[in-house]
């Protein structure tokens, strides 16, 4: 039986995950010019869907490992594309701004890998 505090925890971290899902679609261009790869605006829209279905899974818990072990593996594949890169540019700001992103990052990914082992069986 789940208490209340992490239930709570739970519903949290995936409210987040669906918000910043919706954010993607909302500001998809604005997202776009942060990939470096190709194809864009068609990885923002994947990464939405991907936190929106992961946000369904975490709230539900259907399949919440496995959506869990998914979304721990992409969030920690966007610091060495998008965020990872700004924590060392010239304009300090930009760097500040990177170094943030990057361990706000993480931690969501951590918190991820923390749904995966607690619910894996």
């Amino acid at each position: 039986m789940e208490n209340v505090f992490s239930k709570s925890g739970r519903i949290a971290y995936a409210i987040g995950m669906l918000v910043f899902g919706v954010a993607h679609f909302a500001k998809a261009a604005d997202f776009a010019a942060l990939v470096p790869i190709a194809g864009g605006v068609y990885w923002v829209y994947f990464t939405g869907f991907c936190l929106i279905a992961a946000a369904i899974a975490i709230i539900t818990k259907k399949q919440i490992a496995l959506a869990s072990l998914l979304l721990g593996i992409m969030l920690l594949g966007f610091e060495p594309l998008v965020h990872g890169p700004a924590m060392f540019s010239a304009n300090a700001a930009e760097a500040a701004n990177g170094t943030a992103h990057t361990f706000k990052t993480l931690s969501l990914a951590g918190a991820a890998f923390f749904f995966y082992g607690n619910y894996k069986d």
